[in-house]
């Protein structure tokens, strides 16, 4: 920016003041001036220098200007103000949005009906691939009700627009219509335009899990002392196909009147559970106290028609039978045992967990599309061992 003087004495240095104004920030977007500037003795003429300060933010094209300022010590003339302009060399930022393309994912139908994201970018450099950085929220869990997602996304130079694929993992549980929503993370790479978040609802295939059997024999109906009530409530065993095992106080860990066998007789004290409701899974959870075990097993069975045996043995350890299991694990002699049994006839896979560790999972070989029955059995046909075996809390699910 040039100033010059005439008419007065040259032969002095003269200071000359000005204001600053302008799109541009002093000493951010050009070095600091001091609002003022000396004409050196001798001369005529001074120049403010406009040094531009190279920094990574895209700014654009900036403004500066000098407006000369009034002073008794010298008199303005015509031309009071002058104007420079500063020039970006930083690449502008995108804006960026996140809109949902396709709201459905279904789990049945794999890669043929995936949900979708859409990322768009605006405003920038799009001859450059750009990084798009999104958090995950939602009732669906990543990489288990879809696959995994990692939290960016990447879109290719020469694009303004990509898409994050929602490809729903086909799981056997039943967890209804679940949600994703993927929301846009701030950067300094980049704007944040108005669209932060898209979704996707991911559809279940799975029928609903239903209740077969709840029972507990600590209730007010089931007398202490006396066998199990039968019929075909939820809450009740379906028959006593044996023997007479009988409604306690209590047995071993088992504090809350379970229900104990006792092979004091020839042949076995045996239960059963009608089941036949044609559901492709079935689910059976129970509380084990082997109280003691002589010569002689408790038995679950699972009626396809055809049997498939979960052993209880003496010994402490488990066998199964109708799949591929043979000795499978143990369990506890001296305390409560937690059972459960999965079984689905889709997959005809067989899976037996206790006490929150799993001992198999593997090949389930039914002779029909359904579990007809479940019995529980204690003693043998030709002797007495004098066992003694509780249950408690049976429940059976199905879908």
């Amino acid at each position: 920016m040039q100033v010059t003087r005439s008419g007065g004495n040259n032969s002095q240095s003269e200071r000359v003041y000005y204001s600053i104004s302008g799109s541009s920030s002093n000493g951010n977007d050009y070095s600091y001036l001091n609002s003022y500037i000396d004409i050196p003795a001798g001369s005529t003429t001074a120049y403010i220098p406009i040094n531009p300060i190279n920094d990574s933010i895209y700014e654009g094209t900036e403004t500066v200007s000098i407006n000369l300022q009034s002073s008794s010590a010298y008199n303005t003339g015509s031309s009071t103000s002058g104007m420079v302009y500063i020039y970006d060399n930083d690449v502008a930022k995108s804006t960026i949005n996140i809109s949902t393309y396709d709201t459905y994912a279904n789990e049945s139908d794999g890669l043929g009906d995936r949900g979708s994201v859409k990322v768009t970018r605006s405003g920038g450099d799009n001859s450059r691939s750009e990084t798009v950085y999104y958090s995950l929220s939602g009732t669906a869990t990543n990489g288990s009700d879809y696959n995994r997602l990692y939290g960016s996304v990447t879109i290719p130079a020469g694009a303004t627009t990509t898409y994050i694929p929602i490809i729903a993992i086909d799981d056997s549980i039943y967890e209804g219509t679940e949600q994703l929503q993927l929301t846009l993370q701030s950067s300094s790479a980049y704007n944040t335009g108005t669209s932060t978040i898209g979704y996707v609802n991911i559809y279940d295939n799975d029928p609903k899990s239903v209740t077969l059997y709840d029972i507990t024999f600590d209730e007010s109906v089931q007398q202490l002392g006396q066998k199990p009530l039968t019929g075909s409530s939820s809450s009740t065993v379906s028959s006593i196909v044996f023997g007479d095992p009988m409604v306690q106080q209590s047995l071993g860990g088992l504090n809350n009147r379970p229900l104990v066998f006792t092979d004091n007789q020839i042949g076995y004290d045996q239960i059963q559970l009608n089941v036949a409701q044609n559901l492709g899974r079935y689910s059976l959870s129970f509380d084990l106290d082997a109280d003691f075990l002589n010569n002689s097993p408790f038995t679950v069975l699972l009626d396809t028609p055809g049997v498939n045996n979960i052993y209880f043995n003496p010994d402490g350890t488990i066998l199964m039978f109708g799949g591929t299991g043979g000795k499978v694990g143990s369990y506890n002699l001296n305390g409560v045992n937690h059972v459960q049994t999965d079984v689905d006839f889709a997959t005809k896979n067989w899976k037996l967990i206790v006490n929150d560790q799993i001992l198999y999972n593997g090949t389930f070989s039914p002779s029909s599309n359904d579990l007809q029955s479940i019995r529980f059995s204690l003693g043998s046909l030709n002797g007495i061992t004098q066992s003694v075996v509780g249950i408690d809390n049976i429940k059976l699910t199905g879908g």
